[in-house]
């Protein structure tokens, strides 16, 4: 009941309208005396409290001589207006914000996301903004938490692209990146790289729970750099499929990426062979 106490007052009522509420969809028709006692409302209160209900037509009033009573407003009628209230809130808000906001500002400022679970709401926030296409680079643990919102977007024809580093690969249009061992041994981290219709990128570190950090920016050049590092990395991966069997190219390559990395021999042989 306190959880549900909690939920309700996030919609605009107080403790004391909720627990009033409650108790009267239980107890009605029901007098001021007895919802006092059923809710536990202070009798010094719960008056003041039945009139605020009734202002906000959550409760009616029945009388008959002397004698009041209280009556709740049917739960599935309470569902339709707390709605149609918030509909019509969201879009006062939408308008005015809308009006301030000027989008054609070029201050492409990057803005900073802590937390593990922070980044991960923020995506879902992005992804359910796409209009048209989202690209990836992402690991098995980040993909089944965007999973769902990522099967509702291919649902309304949003393309998905981009590169999949795991074994649990959801979609067909992800490529999984190859000799994953061998990744994982030389990389202790996962990152995250999203971009979402030219409009957003979201690329960073998701690996350390509550340290994990990203950036997040709708600079063009900083979009088209991440949109290319993805390309680059699906057109290797797609490539290599087509020569799987050729050992020299995959150490042509391994070793490519030691002089990239300035590897010392001794940390190359650790890696090498994973």
């Amino acid at each position: 009941m306190e959880n549900m106490i909690s939920k309700m007052k996030q919609l605009g009522m107080t403790e004391y309208e909720v627990k009033t509420y409650l108790s009267l969809l239980k107890h009605y028709p029901s007098n001021g005396y007895g919802l006092s006692k059923y809710s536990g409302v202070p009798r010094s209160r719960i008056y003041e409290i039945l009139e605020g209900l009734e202002r906000k037509k959550l409760v009616f009033t029945h009388k008959e001589d002397s004698a009041v009573t209280y009556s709740p407003l049917e739960p599935k009628l309470l569902i339709s207006k707390l709605k149609e209230n918030f509909d019509s809130i969201i879009d006062e808000v939408e308008a005015v914000t809308t009006a301030l906001y000027s989008n054609d500002k070029e201050i492409y400022e990057q803005k900073t996301v802590k937390g593990y679970h922070e980044i991960i709401d923020l995506c879902k926030l992005l992804i359910n903004d796409a209009q048209s296409r989202i690209a990836l680079s992402i690991w098995d643990e980040e993909l089944s938490e965007l999973k769902d919102v990522l099967n509702e977007s291919k649902e309304k024809g949003i393309l998905l692209r981009g590169i999949h580093f795991g074994h649990k690969k959801p979609f067909d249009e992800l490529v999984t990146h190859r000799r994953m061992e061998r990744y994982i041994a030389e990389k202790h981290e996962r990152y995250i790289i999203l971009i979402i219709d030219k409009k957003h990128v979201v690329t960073g570190i998701v690996s350390r729970e509550e340290d994990a950090r990203i950036t997040w920016s709708s600079d063009p050049s900083d979009i088209d750099i991440k949109d290319d590092f993805i390309a680059h990395d699906v057109m290797i991966n797609q490539y290599s499929k087509l020569i799987a069997d050729n050992e020299s190219y995959e150490k042509t390559l391994d070793l490519i990426r030691k002089d990239y990395y300035c590897f010392s021999d001794e940390a190359y042989e650790v890696i090498k062979d994973a």
